[in-house]
């Protein structure tokens, strides 16, 4: 069985101070692609999230549009007998839509902040 005292090793400090910064400019390399590849993942979510709410939006846009469309075809049809009650596209349909885009806006908005900019813990 070998003596502990024989496989010691005498070391130069300069030596290991230049190891040490090897391990240290690494780490820091490893923290600079962390915090690019954090990045990336949120510009991509931020995309993401934007081109799902303009595609919703569009969407919505398109149905209003078909649906006044409609109207003005029922109101040319039967000009006489079609009263203001019978159409789909109401006062109350366009408060809906507009109030419903203002929400829809302004969680987007949140939710795309507090994701770009999370709160630190323990703040």
């Amino acid at each position: 069985m070998p003596d502990r005292d024989s496989t010691a090793q005498t070391v130069a400090l300069s030596a290991e101070a230049a190891n040490l910064g090897s391990v240290d400019q690494r780490r820091r390399r490893a923290e600079i692609l962390s915090i690019n590849a954090d990045t990336l993942s949120r510009a991509f979510m931020v995309v993401v999230i934007a081109a799902i709410f303009i595609w919703l939006n569009w969407e919505v846009m398109r149905l209003v549009s078909r649906a006044f469309d409609q109207d003005m075809q029922m109101m040319q049809k039967f000009p006489q007998t079609f009263k203001p009650s019978d159409r789909v596209v109401t006062p109350n349909v366009f408060m809906s839509l507009i109030g419903a885009t203002v929400v829809q806006v302004g969680i987007a908005t949140v939710a795309i902040v507090s994701y770009l900019f999370p709160k630190k813990p323990g703040s």
